[in-house]
Parts: structure tokens; sequence; C-alpha cells
């Protein structure tokens, strides 16, 4: 099985539905959507929290805990469909941009493509499994093809693979989760809270932005060009030390909450910097926030203010409806954390 062949699905000629399915270190989620004309629709939603440590920097840890999760989490949104899509976290995937000549066939491209592959990557073919898709014309070389590839080591894909058949659940799709969190990031409602001409420019191509993902252990900054990944950098700071603070002290949540503020902000600077001494540095005036942050309801307001970006929290169910057995308040409740799951659903398998 190919691991993946996401990029293919999303032209829309296919139409069998399947489970968006988030495996990440706080919850599993699982998601169904339905295309009504040209309008998403949330038919089934539903979310089950994992103990700290099922998952951990991406690796499944406690396997038994997280397949029991997900076992809950399709029973308690009542779908019959078993047909998933899953994702692997960046870290976990390796990508390369290669250059190949423009007029290969199909099998020639495969080939020049695993050639390429041998050469460069620092693990034997073996051991992974590979995939790739052309991204157009090279910029720098005339008569050559820009072309992603991107390998995963191949027990890092079993042990999701595991978790979901003890679910009961049958892989279709293995995407990257920065490839379906930017598919996601198309149904957020970019006119709130920012001014027409900014909506504009970020409409016109959804770049450039700058996104940040608030994780249990660790975070994510990247930067959004074009609708592809141009900068990223992890930041070292997670929700699961203050979640612990709190519970420990709940009296001195404000005290706590203000510090980790404090910490946001300066990884979020550093971050900043570093992407505007990067060679294909790119003015951003928005920040998407995406993550567990209900309970941090100032985040966005305290990051706009201290390094001068429009910050709206990611809703990818702002341009949804959704059927009578989905709870508003539940969506709305956990939007921010759903747009892996989202993207994944919004692929469509070969029916």
């Amino acid at each position: 099985m190919s691991w993946r062949r996401c990029l293919e699905w999303l032209s829309g000629k296919r139409t069998a539905p399947l489970l968006g399915v988030d495996l990440s270190p706080a919850a599993v989620r699982v998601i169904e959507l339905s295309l009504v004309g040209e309008r998403w629709r949330i038919e089934r939603y539903s979310r089950r929290l994992l103990p700290h440590g099922a998952i951990r920097e991406g690796n499944i840890v406690h396997p038994s805990q997280v397949s029991q999760a997900l076992a809950d989490a399709l029973h308690d949104c009542g779908t019959a469909n078993r047909r998933a899509a899953l994702a692997l976290p960046s870290g976990l995937v390796i990508r390369k941009i290669l250059s190949v000549p423009d007029d290969l066939s199909e099998e020639e491209l495969e080939s020049q493509v695993e050639a390429d592959a041998e050469d460069s990557l620092p693990f034997s073919l073996d051991e992974l499994r590979l995939d790739f898709a052309v991204i157009g014309p090279s910029a720098g070389e005339q008569g050559k093809n820009d072309v992603m590839l991107v390998a995963a080591r191949r027990e890092k894909i079993d042990e999701r693979l595991a978790v979901a058949e003890a679910a009961g659940l049958h892989t279709v799709a293995i995407d990257m989760e920065t490839q379906a969190l930017l598919q996601a990031v198309a149904l957020h409602d970019w006119s709130a809270a920012v001014s027409a001409s900014e909506t504009a420019a970020v409409s016109a191509d959804r770049s450039p932005f700058a996104l940040v993902q608030l994780g249990r252990d660790s975070s994510q900054f990247s930067v959004i060009r074009r609708g592809q990944v141009i900068f990223e950098r992890e930041l070292s700071v997670g929700l699961h030390k203050l979640e612990q603070e709190i519970s420990r002290r709940p009296e001195q949540a404000t005290a706590f909450s203000e510090a980790f503020h404090d910490m946001v902000c300066q990884e979020l600077r550093r971050a900043m910097q570093l992407h505007a001494s990067a060679a294909d540095h790119t003015e951003n005036n928005l920040l998407l926030l995406t993550g567990a942050t209900d309970m941090l309801p100032m985040l966005p307001a305290v990051i706009s203010d201290r390094l001068s970006i429009s910050v709206q929290l990611a809703n990818p169910f702002s341009t949804m409806e959704h059927t009578s057995g989905v709870s508003e308040q539940a969506l709305q409740a956990d939007a921010s954390s759903c747009l892996v799951a989202c993207g994944l659903a919004m692929l469509r398998a070969p029916s």
C-alpha cells in the first residue's frame, strides 16, 4: 500500500467519504463530512481524551490505550463508515524537493524519484515507505519539474495502521498532518477581525500567514505561502505543564496563565526573528492559532498586542453546517483543535 496518495484525491473526482481520524497526544478525534453542493456538512463528530504519555512526540507509546479511545470515539459518533484517513506528524516525515526532467513518463518519474531517494535519504529504502507529488515547473531550471518526495519509517506507519485495525477501521490513506491541516485552513472564515485589505490579501492565495499549533508537550510555528510551508520551528512550550500547575494550585491559575503567555510570546518572537533572517523571508500580518486554546482565552489578544500581529483562532467549522445529531457546543469548544481531522475527512477515496 502506498502510504500517501492524498494529493490525487483532492480533485474531487472520487466521492467515497472517509472518516478523518486524528491521533494527537491529547485526544483522538473522529469527523465524518459530506459535501452538499459546494459546502461541507458535519455528519458526525466525537472526541475521546487520551492519558498523558499514550502518544509522545508522534510515537504511539501505549497502543492499547489509543485503540480503545478510538473505538470509544467511533461508538460515540455512531457512524457505520469504517474507511479512514490517518495522518503522520511532520516530525516523523522526511520531505525533500527534487528537480526532475519534465518529459518523464509516470514509470520513469517513479524510477527517478526512487533513485534520488536512495542517494539522499538517511535510511535504507527497505525501512521506508515513499511517495511523491509533482508540484510544478521548477523556478530555477528550465525543462524541469519540482517534485515533493515524502518518506516515513515503515514502523511508524505500521503502528498507526495497527491501532486503527484494532478499533475496527480500514485505513485507506495516510497523509501528513501538515497537509491535512492546510487543507482545512481553507475552511476558516478569514473575514473575522481582519481588515478588508488583509482579508483580500490572504484570501487571494491563502498566503502569507503564520500558523501556531499549540500542543500538549510542545508547539509548532510555521509560515505558509501559496499553500506551502516555507518555514517551521518547534516551540518549547506545551499545555500539559500548565494543566498540571493549575490542577495542583487552582488559586494561582491566573498567574500560571500569565507566565505561559510570556513563554509563548518569547518563543514566537524568536521564531519570527529566525524567519526574518531566512533567505525566503516573507512579511506576514496574520497569525492563525490552533490547538486547545479554550483554557487560554486571553492568549490571542496578548500575542497580538505584544507582537503587533493580527491573531485569529482557527475554526474550520465556521463555514459549515451540521446535522442535528452533532452538538454545536462541542464543535465550537474544540474547533481550533480539529483542523487535522477535518482536512483528513475532506479527502475522498476511490469509490
